[in-house]
C-alpha cells in the first residue's frame, strides 16, 4: 500500500492545527468555522442531524509530485456535535483502501462548522465545512494530513438503504489512471432491474471519443449505511468495479474500486419522455476537465437559450483553457443545433465566436442534464441545469454557502480550496467569508468585501479584494449557481447554494 495513503487512513498528524480551525482563528472578526456562534444566522449543531453520504477529489502533496486522489463515505452527525459512525474510501493508487471512524464537529451559527474524523485505528482528519442546508454541506480538507481536496456531503434517505437501487440513471463519471494520468470521462444512462445492469455510455478514454453498451450488476446496499458494490462491462469486454453509496431512490454517488484508477461520479434517475421539445427554454452549465497538458486543465461554465425545435441562441459562455482564459467583460457567444433521441441523447452543436464545441447531453429531465465534450484535445464532463426565475442585483439577497476548488498556477501551481459564505447585499456589495486551503496551509477565516454587476441572462461577475476581479456566477435560478475563475493561469470553479 502506498506510504503516503497508509498515513491518510490512519489520519496521521493534525496537531494543533484541529484546534486552531476549531476555534475560528484567523486575522477578521465574525467568528464561523465551529467558533459555536459567529455570524447571525440560525445554524446550530443540532442542523447537522441523520446519515450524510460524501465525496472529495484532490492532490497528495505528500509525494515528491503531487498524485490526485478521491474518497468518498457516509457519516452519522447526532445533532449534539457527535460523529457516531462512519466509513471512508480512499484511491490514490494500488487498491483503494477503507477505514471505520467516529468524531465530532461544531457548527456556528452562519452554517459554518469544522469536523474531524478519529479513525478506528488512530488518528484524525479535520474539515472545514458550510452548510447550504440541512440536507447539503460543502466540505474543504484542512488539516495536515497532507492531503488537500474538496467536495459535498449529502444527507441520505434511509428508507431507500432497504432494496437494491432500480429503475433508469442518468450518470456522469471522470476517472484518472494513475501514473500515467490518462484521464476518462463518461455520460450516459443506465436501467437496473433485481440488480441486473443495461445501458449505453459515451466515453473520453484519452483524448478519443466512443460509444458502447454496458451491462453489470448492482449488488445489495448495507441497510445500515446505504453503500454498496457494482460492476459495468463494455462491449469489449472491459469490466469496471464501483462503490455506490445511496443518497435517496433517486441519488447515487459513484467511487471507482478499479485498481489503478481514481473516480467518482454521480447518477440521477431519468423521469419523462424525450424529444427536441424536451430542450425547451434557458439552461445553465458548467464542464470541468483535463488537458493532454494539464489537469483540471478545462474549465467552463455558461448559458443558453433553447427553443424546443432544436435551436440555440443567446449563448454566452466563460472559458479558461490550459491557463488562457476568455475575456471576463465580454465573455464568448454562440448559437447552435441539437437533437435529441427517445432515450434522453441529445447530439449538441455550439457555434462560438472562438470556435464550434460538440457535446453529448444525457437528459435526467427536461430540465436536468449531464453532458460529454467531444475533444481529442481535453477529457471533461459537466452538468445542465434550467434556470428558473428572473435575475437582477436584488435577486442576490442573503447567504450562500460556497465551495470552489482548483489549481493557481500563475506561482508555482498551488492548489487552492475554498470554503464559506458569500454575504450578498441586494444591491452591489458582497463579501465572501472563506478558509482557503493553499496547497496545504490553512488561511484561517478572512472577510474578503467585493461588488458585483448581474445581467438579465443570470451571468453575474464578482469582484472580490485579494481573490479576484473576475469571479463569474452563472445563476440556475434565485438560490444557486455554477462558479468559476475567469483569470490567466487560475483553473478554478465551484458552486453555491443559498442558505436556509
Amino acid at each position: 500500500m502506498n506510504t503516503h495513503m497508509r498515513q491518510f487512513l490512519l489520519f496521521v498528524g493534525v496537531g494543533s492545527l484541529a484546534f486552531s480551525l476549531a476555534c475560528g482563528g484567523g486575522s477578521s472578526n465574525g467568528g464561523g468555522f465551529g467558533s459555536g456562534g459567529g455570524g447571525n444566522g440560525s445554524f446550530s449543531n443540532a442542523t447537522l442531524s441523520g446519515q450524510y453520504a460524501f465525496q472529495l477529489s484532490g492532490f497528495d502533496l505528500l509525494s515528491q509530485v503531487p498524485v490526485p486522489f478521491r474518497e468518498a463515505g457516509v457519516f452519522t452527525a447526532d445533532g449534539n456535535g457527535h460523529i457516531t459512525s462512519g466509513i471512508l474510501d480512499l484511491a490514490e493508487g494500488g487498491s483503494p483502501q477503507s477505514a471505520t471512524f467516529t468524531g465530532t464537529y461544531s457548527v456556528s451559527s452562519d452554517g459554518t462548522a469544522a469536523m474531524t474524523f478519529n479513525a478506528s485505528g488512530g488518528g484524525t482528519a479535520t474539515y472545514a465545512l458550510s452548510i447550504a442546508n440541512s440536507s447539503k454541506v460543502e466540505m474543504v480538507q484542512a488539516d495536515n494530513t497532507g492531503l488537500v481536496g474538496s467536495g459535498i456531503a449529502l444527507k441520505q434517505d434511509a428508507t431507500a438503504f432497504a432494496v437494491v437501487p432500480s429503475g433508469t440513471y442518468v450518470f456522469r463519471e471522470h476517472r484518472i489512471a494513475v501514473g500515467s494520468l490518462v484521464p476518462a470521462s463518461q455520460v450516459g444512462q443506465f436501467t437496473v432491474t433485481n440488480g441486473a445492469v443495461a445501458g449505453n455510455v459515451d466515453s473520453n478514454n484519452n483524448f478519443t471519443v466512443a460509444q458502447s453498451t454496458i451491462t453489470g450488476t448492482f449488488n445489495f446496499p448495507s441497510t445500515d449505511n446505504g453503500r454498496g458494490s457494482g460492476t459495468f462491462t463494455d462491449n469489449t469486454n472491459s469490466t469496471s468495479t464501483f462503490l455506490y453509496y445511496v443518497v435517496d431512490s433517486s441519488h447515487l454517488i459513484l467511487f471507482s474500486t478499479d485498481t489503478g484508477e481514481i473516480g467518482i461520479g454521480q447518477a440521477e434517475k431519468q423521469s419523462g419522455t424525450f424529444s427536441n421539445a424536451s430542450l425547451n427554454g434557458a439552461y445553465a452549465f458548467a464542464g470541468v476537465g483535463d488537458t493532454i497538458n494539464t489537469l483540471i486543465g478545462f474549465n467552463m461554465a455558461g448559458r443558453f437559450n433553447a427553443d424546443g425545435s432544436g435551436n440555440i441562441s443567446a449563448g454566452n459562455l466563460d472559458q479558461v483553457i490550459d491557463g488562457v482564459a476568455s475575456n471576463p467583460s465580454s465573455p464568448v457567444t454562440f448559437t447552435g443545433t441539437y437533437t435529441v433521441a427517445g432515450t434522453g441523447r441529445a447530439d449538441v452543436t455550439l457555434n462560438t465566436d472562438v470556435g464550434n464545441l460538440h457535446e453529448i447531453f444525457w437528459l435526467v429531465s427536461p430540465t436536468r442534464a449531464f453532458f460529454l465534450n467531444d475533444s481529442n484535445t481535453d477529457v471533461s464532463d459537466g452538468s445542465l441545469s434550467a434556470q428558473s426565475g428572473s435575475f437582477s442585483s436584488a435577486t442576490l439577497n442573503g447567504s450562500y454557502a460556497f465551495n470552489m476548488t482548483g489549481i493557481d498556477g500563475t506561482g508555482s501551481g498551488d492548489t487552492n480550496d475554498f470554503v464559506g459564505t458569500l454575504q450578498w447585499n441586494g444591491t452591489s456589495g458582497v463579501t465572501m467569508r472563506a478558509l482557503i486551503n493553499v496547497t496545504g496551509v490553512i488561511n484561517q477565516p478572512a472577510n474578503f468585501p467585493g461588488t458585483y454587476t448581474v445581467s438579465s441572462n443570470g451571468r453575474v461577475v464578482g469582484s472580490f479584494n485579494n481573490i479576484s476581479n473576475n469571479l463569474v456566477f452563472y445563476m440556475i435560478s434565485p438560490t444557486d449557481a455554477y462558479i468559476l475563475e475567469n483569470d490567466t493561469n487560475i483553473e478554478i470553479y465551484g458552486n453555491m447554494t443559498k442558505q436556509q
